[in-house]
């Protein structure tokens, strides 16, 4: 998956990191969120932490929507560019499917899926792009997933 990396590097500040799912299924009017997710903030008061989230939102439930967010210290992070993969704890997001599970305020989720790519890489944002702002990729932009 070319230019899908974990861009952080441990000690640097001012820097916050995202990979995400997003996934509907219009049958059972069900969508789903799953975010794996870096900070490292400025302040040197606050420690760098790594982050999973997952968002259900699901018309025929109450309530509709469920978020959980679940904070890990950094250390806890790992990556790797080839073959691409982010891992927070036990929580891991890779080129061939995602898993993981969390809990929050008594609420608990976890997920165990696998993806099948569509269609080839999209990378709107040249790599350049990552030096001076923002730079994403899809690099699977349309997924049958299980």
């Amino acid at each position: 998956m070319v230019g899908n990396r974990l861009r952080w590097k441990a000690g640097k500040r001012g820097h916050y990191e995202g990979y995400y799912v997003a996934f509907n299924d219009p049958e059972s009017e069900r969508g789903f969120w799953i975010r794996y997710s870096m900070r490292a903030p400025t302040d040197e008061a606050e420690e760098p932490v790594a982050q999973v989230w997952f968002m259900r939102t699901d018309r025929s439930r109450t309530p509709r929507n469920v978020a959980l967010r679940q904070t890990f210290p950094i250390q806890q992070l790992s990556a790797s560019a080839e073959p691409f993969y982010v891992e927070i704890a036990a929580n891991r997001l890779a080129a061939d499917g995602c898993r993981g599970a969390i809990a929050s305020d008594g609420v608990e989720a976890s997920w165990n899926l696998n993806f099948d790519s569509v269609l080839p890489p999209i990378a709107p944002t040249p790599e350049w792009g990552a030096r001076v702002a923002t730079c994403f990729l899809e690099p699977r932009p349309l997924l049958r997933i299980s």
